[in-house]
């Protein structure tokens, strides 16, 4: 066999041996990257399947809040690679916490879309610690269609639910269920809160710069029902 043969087979060896390596690379190297990325929030232990469709024990926490654990499970996409995304599924399974969303990450722009979260309304501390003040109990569904951050803004629509709604600052106990809806344009998302059924009925609209000074003004009324 001619020289250049063996090199071209040498090659193509290589070539098999390294797409075998990264089809099949384990879920380890999934697990480190977001580690070193969670910044100590989130945590991942245990992996098992790849690197491209696996899942791990994952601990959420932060400060003195309560930490959630579950099952982290996820579904990278390289196909998408193809036109500039990095896309990527995600679900959580826990016992009081469930998430589902997917992820596209470009160059100019990411995605997240399809995307519901059932949580309790303890869940609230961890991202604002002051809500623990509020004593809030009740159960949060949030619903997110699509939403898209670039350099720009944020823009997309999403839906929170605050079922069997309780908290130290409310006059009943439990108020009702409540509706916010949210819909982003840029630096700026107009708001909307209504009431689904309850005693105490609130109703309001408003507006959240998030980028920039970050004001938030609300106006609206509450009222009770006999």
């Amino acid at each position: 066999m001619k020289r250049s043969a063996w090199i071209g087979l040498i090659v193509l060896a290589l070539l098999l041996y390294g797409a075998f390596l990264i089809v099949f690379a384990p879920a380890t190297y999934f697990v480190k990257t977001v580690n070193s990325l969670g910044a100590g929030t989130l945590a991942l232990q245990q992996p098992t399947g790849t690197f491209w469709n696996g899942g791990a024990d994952a601990t959420i926490s932060r400060g003195t809040a309560a930490p959630i654990v579950g099952q982290l499970h996820w579904t990278i996409h390289p196909s998408r690679l193809f036109v500039g995304v990095v896309g990527v599924d995600l679900r959580f399974d826990g016992a009081e916490v469930q998430m589902q969303t997917a992820l596209d990450f470009g160059l100019r722009h990411h995605t997240l879309k399809n995307t519901t979260v059932v949580a309790p309304t303890s869940i609230a501390g961890l991202f604002y610690p002051p809500a623990d003040f509020m004593e809030l109990s009740g159960q949060f569904r949030l619903a997110i269609p699509a939403v898209e951050i670039s350099k720009t803004g944020v823009s997309g629509s999403a839906e929170l639910l605050w079922n069997n709604a309780a908290s130290r600052l409310l006059p009943l106990q439990p108020a009702g269920d409540y509706k916010l809806q949210i819909n982003a344009q840029e630096t700026r998302a107009d708001l909307r809160l209504s009431t689904l059924q309850g005693m105490l009925q609130v109703n309001g609209q408003g507006e959240w710069r998030f980028i920039g000074d970050g004001a938030l003004r609300v106006q609206g009324n509450i009222a009770t029902t006999s």
